[in-house]
């Protein structure tokens, strides 16, 4: 009836134009806007009062409710279509006609995306992208990339066909705003991080899991350059045996090679809350060097280590924010077998309170 259908569409006036994007994304062709007439006039509404617009497809969204979406909801300034791999180039085109200036943008595992239909969309946002995240995304190179000049967050993890001429240029070009970058998996080199190092030192975060041509020069050199470092993850960087250079800022830090690699940490670092040592030959004394200059310590990783059950009593009694403790496989010392199935750190203070006994 009409007064259900006015109260139904006053109830919606109550919601977040984000949200309603979302009812947008789920609507599988034309036809059903007409259906939800009112849910339409409402959206429309909402589109033209708000200065922020976001809209996130789920995975299974057609081309057709993709356009739909597109030519309905205007001026967007976040789009998010990750795993959405229906879409076509179309699509594509009709996001930069309806919204040239979006901030945010992330199509992490689209396959169907390539050179052809992402670089003229990349160069249309060249002076308004703030973040990007294209992960996995391995059929494109992103050259145009290299023409944003805002970018304060860029995520292009397996993203293997891009270049390190195009990073090269993107960090020697972009303003030195770039906050969050995440290289993982890329065929990079110290060149790459000594590019990055010296025109975006302000740089916070910092991803390079798998980057196995980095090795512990290239990284040591960007760390004396990068002083505003606050999380560092160099999880499978199997290169990067020995961290040197201080990390006056870093909260976090992971590292992990692999159960054959050796790994010496002689870092200043005072401030870690989280702190991943997973699968590396590290000496008790390089964990005990750290735990007791980091005593704010939450979270710690030490699966596949050598560490001795001795060094965790330490690192229990020393640490008291500690939440997290993972000590799966440690197989090289001896440890109760009954102490890594159950909660690590129960097991702790259970025999802690056993010795005091």
């Amino acid at each position: 009836s009409s007064s259900s259908s006015s109260s139904f569409t006053s109830s919606l006036s109550c919601l977040p134009s984000e949200l309603l994007g979302l009812a947008f994304s789920y609507l599988s062709c034309p036809v059903d806007f007409t259906i939800f007439g009112f849910l339409s006039k409402h959206c429309h509404t909402a589109m033209l009062q708000s200065d922020v617009m976001t809209v996130s497809l789920p995975a299974s969204t057609s081309p057709e409710a993709a356009l739909s979406i597109f030519r309905r909801w205007k001026a967007l300034s976040r789009v998010s279509m990750d795993n959405c791999n229906q879409l076509t180039s179309e699509v594509i085109r009709e996001l930069g006609l309806t919204s040239p200036h979006v901030q945010h943008l992330s199509m992490t595992d689209a396959w169907f995306l390539n050179d052809l239909n992402m670089n003229g969309l990349v160069h249309q946002y060249r002076d308004t992208l703030i973040s990007v995240d294209f992960a996995r995304c391995q059929r494109a190179s992103f050259p145009a990339i290299s023409l944003c000049q805002n970018l304060i967050s860029i995520r292009l993890a397996r993203c293997m066909k891009v270049r390190e001429k195009t990073l090269e240029t993107l960090f020697r070009n972009a303003k030195p705003v770039l906050k969050e970058v995440d290289l993982s998996a890329l065929n990079i080199t110290g060149v790459t991080l000594a590019s990055l190092g010296r025109f975006q030192p302000q740089v916070e975060s910092l991803k390079l899991m798998g980057c196995c041509y980095i090795n512990s020069t290239d990284i040591n050199r960007y760390l004396e350059l990068a002083t505003a470092i606050r999380e560092l993850n160099l999880v499978g960087c199997s290169s990067v045996q020995h961290l040197a250079a201080p990390l006056p800022s870093c909260v976090s830090l992971h590292l992990g090679a692999g159960s054959s690699s050796s790994c010496k940490v002689s870092s200043v670092c005072e401030n870690l809350q989280q702190l991943t040592l997973a699968w590396c030959t590290i000496s008790d004394s390089d964990i005990l060097r750290l735990v007791l200059a980091n005593l704010q310590l939450t979270s710690v990783n030490l699966s596949g280590s050598p560490v001795s059950f001795d060094t965790l009593i330490t690192l229990y009694k020393k640490c008291p924010l500690l939440r997290h403790l993972d000590v799966q496989s440690c197989r090289h010392v001896s440890i109760p077998r009954s102490f890594k199935k159950a909660d690590p750190l129960r097991s702790l203070a259970d025999h802690v309170d056993e010795r005091n006994d």
